[in-house]
């Protein structure tokens, strides 16, 4: 575990900047089309809210900067020669900016949630920077029965926990979200997506679309993973509350650096219920296939090992298995708020040290932004990942955590945010908070959106 760890030193603020000025293009050149969870990507999966909406309505358009301090705890720096792990405690000053607001048309929508931080730390340099995370989501109806969906979710961060607010992300099994990283080096990624959906009567519709997904990871013996996910479903309206669905989903995921790679074939049903206008069940089952392929170290045997002279090799392996997949979120919507439940087993395209992997989660929250005075938002969550490509150990995590904006004169808000995480496994563990105050600046008299 310890050849995970060490890295090379990297140097990202040409990095940020350009991936940045690419977010802001990406989201220029969508509008005129209209004339549309804890810091790091780990703890982007806070869930709950769509781009740009908070419960069932859009968001003004909103810019914010603001600056404050920040303190830190279990951060793992890169491994010295001798192979001595170095968790660091710190604090230090952090610049806070972003955008965020959706709007609906008669025939489209856009919502839109970018957040950036510039960091100053009082220990390890390796840990200050600049930070982004973006989700854009734009709806369009072309024809009466067509509707079409493009989503573009990308950042970048020098974290695997404790920093930046994230965006709102529209679920919580985003592939080209890193989430459940290990260790602290610079992370870039991003996952587009498109999707149509056409209602072929009052009761039958037919859905498909495509996704396409990158992380890459500085740490020189982390493993980068890239690959794309095809959709395609049938759903019935059986009347105004239930809906049932069938779905068959493939996916690729690649790993470059190890030559590996995995194909992954679901077959669900899906069942949604509506209770009223506020309360939606939302139920996926089904079966997992998974197929990996790829190169791997074994033990040789002695009398190999005496004629090379090294003690393992590399040998191909081709693992197949069959695991169940199952996706349950509850959601309850209020005008400004949204309070939401997920449950998963699924797969995910692995963490830099596991390749694909087989992840059992669950996560609540609960989101508000106000009209006179107070935002608030609070988020908890377990997820058990197991390898499903190696031979490796299983670990779990927990975390927690809630933020506040506090409008304290017209446009300027007292803002705080406090999050834990913790892994535990029989290989690795670690724990750590996040705790940070601030003054921001926002453009809207409303109090600030947490997430």
């Amino acid at each position: 575990m310890v050849e995970f760890l060490r890295q090379k030193p990297h140097k990202d603020g040409v990095n940020s900047a350009l991936l940045i000025l690419i977010a802001l293009l990406v989201a220029g050149a969508v509008s005129p089309v209209n004339a549309q969870s804890y810091g790091g990507p780990s703890l982007l999966s806070r869930g709950g809210n769509q781009p740009g909406r908070r419960g069932k309505a859009p968001v003004e358009f909103t810019y914010f900067a603001g600056a404050g301090g920040r303190y830190e705890t279990g951060l793992i720096a890169p491994a010295l020669e001798d192979g001595t792990l170095v968790t660091r405690d710190q604090y230090g000053a952090t610049a806070d900016f972003g955008i965020f607001g959706g709007h609906d048309w008669r025939r489209s929508s856009i919502g839109l949630d970018y957040r950036g931080d510039f960091r100053q730390n009082s220990v390890a340099t390796q840990s200050n920077g600049t930070n982004h995370v973006v989700a854009l989501e734009y709806s369009l109806r072309p024809r009466r029965r067509l509707v079409v969906t493009l989503r573009e979710t990308g950042g970048t961060t020098n974290r695997a926990f404790g920093g930046l607010a994230g965006p709102a992300f529209p679920d919580t099994a985003r592939l080209g979200v890193p989430i459940n990283e290990l260790f602290d080096v610079r992370t870039y990624f991003s996952q587009a997506s498109a999707f149509a959906n056409y209602q072929k009567s009052a009761r039958l519709s037919f859905g498909g679309g495509m996704d396409v997904f990158f992380v890459k990871r500085s740490g020189f013996s982390l493993i980068n993973s890239q690959g794309y996910t095809a959709t395609g479903l049938v759903s019935y309206r059986v009347n105004r509350r239930d809906t049932v669905s069938g779905q068959y989903q493939h996916m690729v995921f690649d790993f470059p650096k190890v030559l590996a790679s995995s194909t992954v074939d679901t077959f669900s049903g899906r069942y949604e219920r509506h209770y009223g206008r506020s309360l939606t069940v939302n139920v996926l089952a089904g079966l997992l296939r998974i197929r990996s392929s790829g190169t791997e170290i074994v033990q040789l045997s002695p009398e190999v090992a005496e004629i090379l002279g090294r003690p393992t090799g590399q040998a191909f392996f081709v693992r197949q298995s069959i695991k169940p997949n199952l996706d349950v979120n509850v959601s309850w919507l209020q005008d400004r708020g949204r309070l939401f439940f997920n449950a998963q087993n699924g797969v995910g395209a692995g963490n830099g040290v596991f390749l694909t992997t087989v992840r059992r989660s669950a996560h609540a929250g609960y989101s508000y932004t106000g009209i006179r005075k107070v935002s608030l938002g609070i988020s908890g969550g377990w997820t058990k990942t197991d390898s499903a490509a190696l031979s490796l150990p299983g670990f779990r995590t927990w975390q927690g955590g809630g933020g506040f904006a506090y409008k304290l004169v017209d446009k300027v808000n007292l803002t705080g945010q406090l999050d834990y995480r913790s892994i535990g496994g029989a290989v690795t563990g670690r724990s750590g908070i996040s705790a940070s105050v601030g003054m921001t600046w926002s453009s809207s008299r409303l109090p600030l959106s947490i997430w």
